[in-house]
């Protein structure tokens, strides 16, 4: 994603709207700080 599609998703949810992440929403966007307070936790790997 570009740095203007990042502000534009932060803004959305900030906003009021939601964020629904599946599949793998867990397991990207690892240097991204402000994604990783969104969804509140990273991929660590299957048991």
């Amino acid at each position: 994603m570009s740095a203007a599609q990042k502000r534009a998703l932060l803004k959305f949810v900030r906003s009021g709207r939601g964020f629904l992440g599946v599949h793998s929403a867990t397991d990207t966007f690892y240097t991204w700080p402000d994604y990783l307070d969104l969804v509140g936790g990273y991929f660590n790997g299957h048991p």
